[in-house]
């Protein structure tokens, strides 16, 4: 069952959307280096990354997959996307969250004053 009309430019702007999401997660990735790690832990001499997409965002990795989702879910037009875009979600942000928790251990005042200028999921609007 669609949650949106099949309709070239629907499909066009989740195809986009998809697009989006993959180049965040590239840039975020590359801009991570050597510090980027598919499980939570912190890693030798390991600094707080807080430039390039890590300005804006906490967690650009997941933002750029959770927009790549939510682009493929428009794209496909099927509820089934949603439920994938919700899983996902939930999945991030339990990831996020522990990935937090680590990173504050470490990096104490550093990441507080990070946590205060960037958003988690989402850029932060204000300062």
């Amino acid at each position: 069952m669609r949650f949106v009309p099949n309709h070239v430019a629907i499909r066009d702007l989740g195809v986009a959307l998809a697009c989006l999401g993959i180049l965040l997660m590239i840039w975020a990735r590359r801009h991570l280096g050597r510090y980027w790690s598919d499980k939570v832990e912190i890693k030798t001499d390991h600094q707080l990354v807080s430039t390039g997409p890590y300005s804006r965002l906490r967690h650009p990795i997941h933002t750029g997959m959770l927009v790549g989702i939510a682009g493929t879910a428009i794209a496909v037009g099927e509820w089934r996307g949603v439920a994938a875009f919700l899983l996902l979600l939930i999945n991030y942000m339990i990831k996020a969250r522990k990935e937090e928790r680590v990173l504050r251990q470490k990096f104490g005042a550093a990441f507080q004053e990070y946590e205060r200028k960037t958003g988690f999921l989402a850029p932060r609007l204000y300062a």
